[in-house]
């Protein structure tokens, strides 16, 4: 099975010590239902790393204080769900201004950060979403967000571009993840991290490929 290929593949690198000298920051982003917590929860259980989800910033913090004290240290991978970009949402001009500068200081301290857009088609995501309502646990879970996600998809489409161009800078790339077959898209992302800290493997990792604004994605 591909996905735990790739799996076993970063699990050999991490006992060989490819990361012993390595601060890897992953960040996984990505519209509703696209599975970019998913995503960052099971790579980070695989592996016995950190994992951090969405939450709002403590009250009269600086806006990306608390990700400075998730950030890893030497030796570690630190998998975020969605991370410092949740703060888009609420304070979405100054994140925009502030995330690449951020980002910038995280580059030249040595870090390597991944950061991973899950793209999903609309008629993809509305099989998710009748998916979990049929479910009556994960149907009392849904926001409005998630209930509007399919109305809100051309529009997201154009906001999220505005964010990828805003944050798509030199080492601190945005890789796009074709993710409507998740477990493909699960095998791809570990196979190109892999990649990332010197695998020399033929694992395919087709389904990720770097942003260029140009692109439709």
């Amino acid at each position: 099975m591909p996905e735990k290929e790739a799996l076993l593949e970063l699990s050999r690198l991490r006992k060989a010590g490819a990361f012993a000298k390595k601060k890897v920051a992953i960040v996984c982003e990505g519209r509703s239902f696209s599975g970019k917590s998913a995503l960052a929860k099971y790579l980070a259980k695989a592996l016995g790393e950190p994992f951090y989800a969405a939450n709002a910033r403590g009250r009269g913090a600086w806006l990306l204080a608390k990700y400075t004290e998730q950030l890893p240290n030497e030796g570690e991978i630190a998998f975020f769900d969605r991370g410092w970009y949740a703060e888009l949402d609420a304070n979405y001009d100054r994140a925009a201004h502030q995330i690449p500068l951020f980002e910038k200081a995280l580059i030249e301290d040595g870090f390597t950060l991944l950061k991973y857009f899950l793209e999903i088609s609309k008629e993809e995501l509305i099989k998710r979403l009748e998916k979990r309502k049929d479910d009556p646990l994960k149907k009392s879970l849904l926001n409005d967000t998630e209930l509007k996600s399919p109305k809100e998809y051309e529009n997201y489409s154009k906001k999220s571009a505005e964010t990828l161009i805003a944050t798509h800078t030199p080492g601190a790339s945005w890789h796009i993840v074709a993710a409507d077959e998740k477990f493909m898209a699960r095998s791809a992302v570990a196979a190109h991290i892999a990649k990332a800290v010197g695998s020399k493997s033929k694992i395919a990792c087709d389904l990720v490929r770097i942003y260029e604004p140009k692109l439709r994605f």
